[in-house]
Parts: structure tokens; sequence; C-alpha cells
């Protein structure tokens, strides 16, 4: 969604008041009904006229974080949810990103979704998958919290197992060990179903290499590939058939 999508006229006069959070945590928000209502089911349902909410123009959010709640707002009006400060890695970015889906899944946000998948996509590009710096904690807890919330077979899982699929691990000796043992802390804390689908996926990757290795191997395994152009043994390699016998101790 661009950025100025909602023009003055479009965002309607009418403002709601949501109270996120609780005791000395709480923060009140003000927002244009027509605009929220407008992306998320969840404030349509409250706003219908058949709830108290509607009549007040108030909603409580207790257990949400106001931080978090604050970011979703940033994707209603300015269209993405990325931070304007943010000029160098942060890893607690993808803590406010697990938990900034899973609050776009409670309020039937698709374009918030979306926004943070985006987001994920292009964070774990440029910090993990093309740096090759391991695993955090953070990214682990990210996984964790939109892997509960996410569709089962859903392209946002899929991302998630690409993750790992992807990551790249081009050190050796001590520091493949020291990188071998991350990834297997990272495992610890994650969910069970999660490591198995990253497992199966990298067992079919390897899987896929391999019979790309065999075909291009049984394309060079030739006997005249080792023969010079004007030998007479290339002839006799062809009648003694060995051309065939190689091809057929292959599997």
């Amino acid at each position: 969604m661009a950025a100025n999508k909602y023009f003055p006229s479009k965002l309607g006069y009418t403002m709601i008041t949501v109270i996120v959070g609780e005791d000395a945590n709480e923060q009140k928000f003000a927002v244009h009904k027509d605009l929220i209502c407008s992306r998320s089911e969840f404030f349509r349902t409250c706003m219908n006229g058949k709830w108290k909410e509607s009549e007040d123009k108030i909603v409580k959010l207790p257990e949400e974080d106001p931080k978090v709640f604050e970011r979703y707002l940033q994707s209603l009006y300015a269209g993405h949810v990325n931070h304007p400060e943010d000029t160098t890695f942060d890893p607690s970015c993808f803590t406010i990103y697990g938990r900034l889906f899973a609050l776009a899944q409670k309020f039937l946000d698709r374009d918030a979704r979306n926004m943070v998948v985006k987001a994920i996509f292009e964070e774990v590009s440029r910090s993990v998958i093309l740096s090759g710096k391991r695993p955090s904690s953070e990214l682990c807890c990210m996984i964790s919290q939109i892997w509960e919330v996410a569709a089962f077979d859903g392209p946002v899982r899929a991302l998630l197992i690409q993750i790992f699929v992807f990551f790249n691990m081009d050190n050796s000796g001590a520091e493949a060990d020291a990188e071998c043992n991350n990834l297997l802390e990272c495992f610890r804390k994650l969910p069970l179903d999660y490591v198995g689908r990253v497992t199966t996926a990298l067992i079919m990757k390897r899987r896929d290499a391999y019979s790309s290795h065999l075909d291009q191997m049984r394309q060079s395994w030739q006997v005249e590939n080792y023969l010079g152009k004007n030998d007479e043994g290339q002839e006799q390699a062809k009648n003694k058939g060995w051309k065939k016998v190689v091809f057929e101790v292959l599997p």
C-alpha cells in the first residue's frame, strides 16, 4: 500500500479511542474510524453498532503492548512498518515484527500482515542470509510467534522455513563448530513441527543438488571424453561398448 493512499477526505471525520495496555503501561491512541475499519475486520465488528464499543467509540486492548500497536498505526498511516531511524542492524526488530504480525492477525488485517512479511524478508536478506550472521534469539522468538498464528501451509510459514534453508554457513574448523552449536541452541527454542519442516526442506534441497550433480556426471561420463580426437582407441572403445557398460553401473 502506498503511503499516500488515504487522502484527508477519505479518512473520515469520526475518531475512535483505542486504549492499549493497562496500569502504568496504558496508552490512549486516537484513530480515524473509517481508516482502521477499512483495514481491520476486528474493528469493523467493534464499530458495527451492536457493541458497547460502537456507542462509546472506545476499544480497550489491555493485553497488547502500546509500542507494538503504535507500529500497527504506522502501517495504517504510513503504509510500511519499518522504523525510519533504523540505519544499523538491531536484532530486536525481529521481536517487534513477530508481535506485530500476531497483532495484525488478531485484527484480521491482511495488508498489515503483508507489510510485516515484506519487512521481515528485507531484514533477513540483509542481515542474516547475505551477511552470514548467526541467527539470534530474537529471530527465533519471532519465528515462534508467527509460526503459532500463521496458516498451516501458507506462504508465511514457507518464508520462515526458508530462513534456515538458505542460511549461509561458509565457516570451517572451530568457527564451523561454534556455528553449528549456535544453530542447535536456536532449534531448541523453536517449535518442534517447525524444526521438522526445516529438516525435511534441507533433506530435499540436498537430494535435488545430488540429483543435479548426477545428471551432470551422466552427461560428461562418456568414454569419448577421455580419448584423443584422432586416437584409434576411440573406435575400439565404441566397439567394445564401454559407454554402455559405464552407464549400466551408475544408479
